[in-house]
């Protein structure tokens, strides 16, 4: 994007390394914020939910030790924080009523199984779930959508002689992609709650460079699953 268009991330003063180690040390508190709950996470220490918890009461404390008034403007970011919560649980409960109506229409199922009963090459049968997945995570709270057609899906897929770890790196990458795929795109919500004075629209445009990205890449781990299988295939051959 910049190479196209320079202005759109014009280059900053240079740094010495000098100026760079004192901006470390003066954001210390950020860094060990990033180490605590990544290496919580990956360490198995606590899960993904606790590190959640972890990092607000990290970041809190941080806060507390910054602050001279250590209550001053405390209801400000209260209020601040339960808006940004109301507008994601307000996408959430009313994805999980939509979900709830087609799960019990049994539409997802009918789908997946007309999918798989397609006389195609295994490669388009992928491509179609795939396309399914796009399709639902454009209405559906893309979690629930995982949740509802796995258990008919990963049959299908391993059925067709397919790895489980690479579909399973291909799930997430596509519930990713509906994270950001309009209409619902929670995260696209999420961004536009931090800056409001942005339309929605310009927010979604923002995201398009992004989401085309994601889909070459979901493209070629499609096309050469070998790249996704070559590490847990060298783990294992060390173990």
């Amino acid at each position: 994007m910049v190479t196209l268009n320079p202005k759109a991330g014009p280059a900053g003063q240079r740094a010495t390394w000098t100026e760079r180690g004192k901006e470390v040390l003066k954001n210390w508190p950020v860094v060990t914020l990033v180490v605590v709950v990544m290496g919580g996470i990956y360490s198995g220490i606590f899960t993904v939910e606790e590190s959640a918890a972890i990092g607000a009461l990290f970041t809190f404390l941080i806060w507390m030790l910054r602050t001279k008034s250590r209550f001053n403007g405390l209801f400000e970011i209260l209020v601040e924080t339960g808006r940004a919560t109301a507008v994601i649980f307000l996408i959430i409960v009313g994805a999980s009523i939509f979900t709830f109506a087609l799960t019990t229409s049994t539409v997802p199922e009918a789908l997946v199984n007309w999918i798989g009963g397609l006389e195609i090459a295994p490669i388009l049968v992928i491509l179609a779930i795939l396309l399914m997945y796009l399709i639902l995570g454009a209405v559906f709270e893309t979690i629930s959508a995982m949740v509802i057609t796995l258990p008919f899906v990963f049959p299908l897929v391993t059925g067709l002689g397919y790895d489980p770890i690479w579909w399973g790196i291909i799930n997430v990458m596509i519930i990713e992609i509906g994270l950001i795929t309009p209409p619902i795109g929670m995260n696209v919500f999420v961004l536009h709650k931090m800056a409001p004075n942005l339309p929605l629209r310009t927010v979604f445009s923002g995201t398009a460079p992004f989401l085309a990205a994601d889909l070459v890449r979901l493209g070629l781990l499609v096309a050469f699953p070998g790249i996704v299988l070559w590490l847990p295939i060298a783990i294992g051959a060390m173990g």
